[in-house]
Protein backbone atom coordinates (compact mmCIF):
# COMPACT_ATOMS: atom_id res chain seq x y z
CA UNK A 1 0.00 0.00 0.00
CA UNK A 2 2.92 2.25 0.61
CA UNK A 3 3.77 1.95 -3.06
CA UNK A 4 0.34 3.01 -4.09
CA UNK A 5 0.44 5.99 -1.79
CA UNK A 6 3.86 6.94 -3.19
CA UNK A 7 2.52 6.78 -6.72
CA UNK A 8 -0.46 8.93 -5.74
CA UNK A 9 1.82 11.53 -4.17
CA UNK A 10 4.07 11.47 -7.22
CA UNK A 11 1.04 12.01 -9.49
CA UNK A 12 -0.21 14.86 -7.34
CA UNK A 13 3.22 16.51 -7.43
CA UNK A 14 3.41 15.98 -11.21
CA UNK A 15 -0.08 17.52 -11.65
CA UNK A 16 0.90 20.49 -9.53
CA UNK A 17 4.15 20.98 -11.47
CA UNK A 18 2.32 20.61 -14.79
CA UNK A 19 -0.29 23.18 -13.76
CA UNK A 20 2.45 25.61 -12.68
CA UNK A 21 4.36 25.01 -15.91
CA UNK A 22 1.26 25.67 -18.00
CA UNK A 23 0.49 28.79 -15.95
CA UNK A 24 4.07 30.04 -16.33
CA UNK A 25 3.98 29.34 -20.07
CA UNK A 26 0.70 31.20 -20.49
CA UNK A 27 1.91 34.17 -18.43
CA UNK A 28 5.15 34.41 -20.40
CA UNK A 29 4.02 33.74 -23.95
CA UNK A 30 0.29 34.48 -24.13
CA UNK A 31 0.67 38.29 -24.10
CA UNK A 32 3.21 38.08 -26.93
CA UNK A 33 0.96 35.72 -28.85
CA UNK A 34 -2.01 38.04 -28.44
CA UNK A 35 0.06 41.02 -29.59
CA UNK A 36 1.12 39.12 -32.69
CA UNK A 37 -2.51 38.45 -33.56
CA UNK A 38 -3.66 42.02 -33.02
CA UNK A 39 -3.84 44.15 -36.16
CA UNK A 40 -5.26 47.61 -36.35
CA UNK A 41 -5.03 50.58 -38.66
CA UNK A 42 -6.48 54.06 -38.48
CA UNK A 43 -9.74 54.29 -40.38
CA UNK A 44 -10.57 57.52 -42.16
CA UNK A 45 -13.81 58.34 -43.89
CA UNK A 46 -13.82 59.86 -47.40
CA UNK A 47 -15.54 63.00 -46.09
CA UNK A 48 -12.53 63.70 -43.84
CA UNK A 49 -10.11 64.12 -46.77
CA UNK A 50 -8.99 67.67 -47.65
CA UNK A 51 -9.67 69.17 -51.10
CA UNK A 52 -6.12 68.33 -52.20
CA UNK A 53 -6.49 64.69 -51.07
CA UNK A 54 -8.53 61.73 -52.31
CA UNK A 55 -9.77 58.65 -50.46
CA UNK A 56 -7.71 55.62 -51.49
CA UNK A 57 -10.09 52.67 -51.13
CA UNK A 58 -7.24 50.15 -51.11
CA UNK A 59 -5.55 51.80 -48.10
CA UNK A 60 -8.76 53.18 -46.52
CA UNK A 61 -7.01 56.50 -45.99
CA UNK A 62 -6.62 59.97 -47.46
CA UNK A 63 -3.78 60.33 -49.97
CA UNK A 64 -2.47 63.64 -51.37
CA UNK A 65 -3.24 64.59 -54.97
CA UNK A 66 -0.38 65.63 -57.24
CA UNK A 67 0.61 69.08 -58.47
CA UNK A 68 -2.20 71.19 -59.97
CA UNK A 69 -4.85 68.68 -58.82
CA UNK A 70 -7.76 68.40 -56.41
CA UNK A 71 -10.14 65.60 -55.46
CA UNK A 72 -12.95 64.72 -57.86
CA UNK A 73 -16.66 65.10 -57.04
CA UNK A 74 -16.81 61.64 -55.41
CA UNK A 75 -13.57 62.16 -53.48
CA UNK A 76 -12.08 58.86 -54.69
CA UNK A 77 -9.68 60.22 -57.31
CA UNK A 78 -7.90 63.39 -58.39
CA UNK A 79 -8.72 65.77 -61.25
CA UNK A 80 -6.89 68.73 -62.74
CA UNK A 81 -7.53 72.17 -61.29
CA UNK A 82 -9.60 74.58 -63.42
CA UNK A 83 -7.44 75.98 -66.23
CA UNK A 84 -5.33 72.80 -66.46
CA UNK A 85 -5.74 70.06 -69.06
CA UNK A 86 -5.09 66.38 -68.41
CA UNK A 87 -2.01 64.98 -70.18
CA UNK A 88 -2.17 61.43 -68.76
CA UNK A 89 -4.42 59.57 -66.33
CA UNK A 90 -3.49 56.37 -64.54
CA UNK A 91 -5.95 56.87 -61.68
CA UNK A 92 -5.67 58.35 -58.20
CA UNK A 93 -2.90 60.94 -58.05
CA UNK A 94 -1.21 59.39 -61.10
CA UNK A 95 -2.49 62.04 -63.48
CA UNK A 96 -0.44 64.77 -65.09
CA UNK A 97 -1.94 68.23 -65.58
CA UNK A 98 -0.66 71.04 -67.79
CA UNK A 99 -1.69 74.70 -67.61
CA UNK A 100 -3.81 75.91 -70.52
CA UNK A 101 -2.54 78.86 -72.58
CA UNK A 102 -3.91 82.31 -71.70
CA UNK A 103 -6.00 82.48 -74.89
CA UNK A 104 -7.67 79.11 -74.12
CA UNK A 105 -8.64 79.21 -70.46
CA UNK A 106 -11.44 76.66 -70.77
CA UNK A 107 -11.08 72.89 -70.60
CA UNK A 108 -13.14 70.49 -72.73
CA UNK A 109 -15.85 68.40 -71.08
CA UNK A 110 -13.57 65.35 -71.05
CA UNK A 111 -10.71 67.37 -69.50
CA UNK A 112 -8.12 66.37 -72.13
CA UNK A 113 -7.93 69.63 -74.15
CA UNK A 114 -7.87 73.39 -73.70
CA UNK A 115 -10.41 75.49 -75.59
CA UNK A 116 -11.61 79.10 -75.88
CA UNK A 117 -15.10 79.56 -74.50
CA UNK A 118 -17.83 81.81 -75.95
CA UNK A 119 -18.97 82.95 -72.50
CA UNK A 120 -18.40 82.20 -68.83
CA UNK A 121 -16.64 79.22 -67.29
CA UNK A 122 -18.09 76.79 -64.76
CA UNK A 123 -16.45 76.27 -61.36
CA UNK A 124 -14.64 73.29 -62.95
CA UNK A 125 -13.17 75.55 -65.65
CA UNK A 126 -15.38 74.24 -68.47
CA UNK A 127 -17.34 76.29 -71.00
CA UNK A 128 -20.85 77.33 -69.97
CA UNK A 129 -23.73 78.03 -72.33
CA UNK A 130 -26.98 79.86 -71.56
CA UNK A 131 -30.23 77.95 -71.05
CA UNK A 132 -31.67 76.73 -74.35
CA UNK A 133 -28.22 76.33 -75.91
CA UNK A 134 -25.90 73.35 -76.26
CA UNK A 135 -22.11 73.47 -75.99
CA UNK A 136 -20.31 72.35 -79.17
CA UNK A 137 -16.58 71.62 -78.80
CA UNK A 138 -16.00 69.52 -81.93
CA UNK A 139 -16.90 69.80 -85.60
CA UNK A 140 -19.01 67.31 -87.54
CA UNK A 141 -15.93 65.07 -88.06
CA UNK A 142 -15.04 65.01 -84.35
CA UNK A 143 -12.12 67.44 -84.70
CA UNK A 144 -11.65 69.75 -81.73
CA UNK A 145 -12.60 73.36 -82.40
CA UNK A 146 -10.22 76.10 -81.24
CA UNK A 147 -13.27 78.10 -80.08
CA UNK A 148 -16.29 76.35 -78.57
CA UNK A 149 -19.73 77.54 -79.62
CA UNK A 150 -23.13 77.63 -77.98
CA UNK A 151 -25.77 76.43 -80.46
CA UNK A 152 -29.42 77.31 -80.00
CA UNK A 153 -31.73 74.33 -79.48
CA UNK A 154 -34.58 75.30 -81.80
CA UNK A 155 -36.26 71.91 -82.16
CA UNK A 156 -36.73 72.32 -85.94
CA UNK A 157 -34.43 69.49 -86.99
CA UNK A 158 -35.33 65.88 -86.31
CA UNK A 159 -31.93 64.44 -85.45
CA UNK A 160 -33.10 60.84 -85.83
CA UNK A 161 -33.99 61.33 -89.49
CA UNK A 162 -30.61 62.55 -90.79
CA UNK A 163 -27.14 61.22 -90.12
CA UNK A 164 -25.38 64.58 -90.10
CA UNK A 165 -26.28 68.26 -89.99
CA UNK A 166 -26.11 68.58 -93.80
CA UNK A 167 -28.22 65.49 -94.41
CA UNK A 168 -25.95 64.38 -97.25
CA UNK A 169 -24.63 61.08 -95.90
CA UNK A 170 -26.44 58.63 -98.14
CA UNK A 171 -25.37 55.60 -100.07
CA UNK A 172 -25.58 51.85 -99.97
CA UNK A 173 -21.89 51.00 -99.57
CA UNK A 174 -19.84 52.43 -96.73
CA UNK A 175 -16.26 51.44 -95.89
CA UNK A 176 -15.41 50.39 -92.34
CA UNK A 177 -13.56 53.67 -91.67
CA UNK A 178 -16.45 55.71 -93.07
CA UNK A 179 -18.86 53.65 -91.00
CA UNK A 180 -16.97 54.44 -87.80
CA UNK A 181 -16.92 58.15 -88.61
CA UNK A 182 -20.63 58.07 -89.46
CA UNK A 183 -21.41 56.31 -86.20
CA UNK A 184 -19.35 58.75 -84.10
CA UNK A 185 -20.80 61.70 -86.01
CA UNK A 186 -24.33 60.38 -85.49
CA UNK A 187 -23.70 59.80 -81.77
CA UNK A 188 -22.34 63.33 -81.31
CA UNK A 189 -25.31 64.75 -83.20
CA UNK A 190 -27.82 62.74 -81.15
CA UNK A 191 -26.12 63.69 -77.88
CA UNK A 192 -26.31 67.37 -78.84
CA UNK A 193 -30.02 67.08 -79.62
CA UNK A 194 -30.81 65.05 -76.49
CA UNK A 195 -29.08 67.67 -74.36
CA UNK A 196 -31.61 70.18 -75.68
CA UNK A 197 -34.58 68.20 -74.36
Amino acid sequence: MATRGGAGVAMAVWSLLSARAVTAFLLLFLPRFLQAQTFSFPFQQPEKCDNNQYFDISALSCVPCGANQRQDARGTSCVCLPGFQMISNNGGPAIICKKCPENMKGVTEDGWNCISCPSDLTAEGKCHCPIGHILVERDINGTLLSQATCELCDGNENSFMVVNALGDRQGDYVSAAQGIFLYVEFQLHVMEKLACL
